[in-house]
C-alpha cells in the first residue's frame, strides 16, 4: 500500500536519474573532444619541434669537440679508504654474531 506522494517522488527521482544520465553522456562527450583538441595541438608541436631538429642536423651544425679527460694520480687517499672499507667489514661481522 503506497500513497501518491511516495509514487510522484519515485518518479521525479527516475526523471532525475534519466536527465542526470543524458547530462553525463553530453558531458563525456565533450571531454572527449577536450582531449581529442589538446592531442592534435599537442602532435602539430611536436612535428614542428622534429621538422627543426631535422633542418638544423642536414644543416651539418657543427658538433662540439669532447674536452679532454683530466687524468687524476692516485694519491695516499686510497689506502685510507681501503682502511675504512676493511673497518666496515669487520663491523659488520661484529654484528652478525651478535644476532645469534
Amino acid at each position: 500500500m503506497t500513497t501518491s506522494y511516495i509514487k510522484e517522488a519515485v518518479t521525479k527521482l527516475r526523471e532525475q536519474k534519466i536527465a542526470d544520465r543524458k547530462q553525463e553522456v553530453i558531458d563525456t562527450a565533450a571531454e572527449a573532444a577536450r582531449k581529442a583538441e589538446a592531442h592534435a595541438k599537442n602532435e602539430e608541436r611536436i612535428a614542428k619541434k622534429m621538422a627543426r631538429i631535422e633542418k638544423e642536423a642536414l644543416a651539418g651544425v657543427v658538433k662540439e669537440k669532447p674536452k679532454p679527460k683530466k687524468v687524476v694520480k692516485k694519491t695516499k687517499s686510497t689506502a685510507k679508504k681501503a682502511a675504512k672499507a676493511v673497518k666496515k667489514v669487520v663491523k659488520k661481522k661484529k654484528s652478525a654474531s651478535k644476532k645469534r
